[in-house]
């Protein structure tokens, strides 16, 4: 509806109607019902800093190989827990549009120095991601900015692991910087399901293979 579009605008945060996103679909009921009464609550509460208090903000919306975390929430470490209990041997693999969190990227060098494998693809703007996490993280794992060819943003937020035992994805509206981490309402999906880690895993390997095309045209 922002017709014209604004050129100057759009030079700062890129086309956001046109970004470079992925939509997955849940029909599950148990989790689709609570999801949506989340949603309806958003839309009618008066939201504050107390909100994380909220025992309704605190639980768990589960299936058998699924779990989705509200935020804001009391435990909000949830991810880099998840990160730390990554064994040596595995892979993690993170799409992530933003991340300047600082006990994020000590997280995941610590992970990287127990032996495990981590790629990232990041969000070209250092304004997104700043140029100091890079040159942190460049000294412990593999990190390459994801430049799309059309110059579309790219709102990816995804985290696959890989493990002797098992594959599994962390994904949703939740972004590794400090806002999204300690301030935001957002979703944490976690899952083990095969389809919609396969779903991601052929988004990270078109990610990959885009942008080493983009690099040799």
């Amino acid at each position: 509806g922002n017709e014209p579009e604004d050129p100057n605008l759009l030079a700062i945060i890129g086309d956001q109607d046109r970004g470079h996103n992925l939509l997955l679909e849940l029909n599950d009921p148990r989790l689709v019902s609570p999801l949506r009464q989340h949603l309806l609550h958003l839309h009618s509460a008066v939201h504050g800093p107390w909100e994380r208090l909220r025992p309704s903000y605190n639980r768990v919306i589960r299936t058998e190989d699924t779990a989705i975390y509200l935020f804001p929430r009391l435990r909000r470490n949830i991810i880099a827990k998840k990160l730390l209990t990554v064994p040596s041997g595995s892979v993690l693999r993170l799409a992530v549009s933003h991340l300047n969190d600082r006990k994020i990227g000590a997280t995941l060098r610590a992970v990287a120095a127990r032996g495990v494998r981590i790629e990232i693809l990041a969000h070209d703007t250092e304004r997104r991601v700043p140029q100091w996490v890079e040159e942190q993280l460049l000294e412990s794992l593999t990190f390459r900015r994801y430049r799309h060819p059309q110059g579309l943003p790219m709102h990816n937020k995804f985290i696959l692991i890989h493990t002797p035992q098992q594959r599994e994805v962390l994904l949703g509206s939740m972004n590794l910087s400090v806002r999204s981490l300690y301030v935001n309402h957002e979703l944490l999906l976690v899952s083990s399901n095969p389809l919609l880690v396969e779903a991601m895993e052929r988004r990270w390997h078109d990610m990959q293979n885009l942008l080493d095309e983009s690099m040799t045209s």
